[in-house]
């Protein structure tokens, strides 16, 4: 399919309840492509996919923005399990077009 629209804030489809990923399948490997693609377009360092109306826990990211294959990581079902340490940059979020902070 390829580059998809990004919702942006505002879109109820933005806050509605996620799935998880059950099972990894041709499905799966196309929506993947496409979320980055997507991000690779806008450009952007992740995508996940309720950005482009897929309410799934799948996301993806990339910051080579595809310039290195090896550099995308693709998370399904991810759950924070430990953190340690700060660290402060600058983050923004493709459904929020033009909003950053620093974190």
């Amino acid at each position: 399919m390829g580059a998809r629209p990004i919702l942006v804030y505002g879109d109820p489809r933005l806050e509605a309840t996620n799935r998880p990923v059950e099972r990894f399948d041709e499905e799966i490997d196309s929506l993947v492509e496409d979320l980055f693609e997507t991000g690779w377009k806008a450009p952007g360092l992740g995508l996940a996919a309720p950005q482009i109306g897929i309410n799934m826990r799948l996301a993806t990211i990339d910051l080579s923005v595809g310039k290195d294959p090896d550099a995308s990581i693709v998370l399904a079902n991810p759950t924070i399990v430990h953190h340690q340490g700060k660290t402060s940059l600058e983050e923004g979020c493709l459904s929020f077009p033009g909003l950053f902070t620093n974190l």
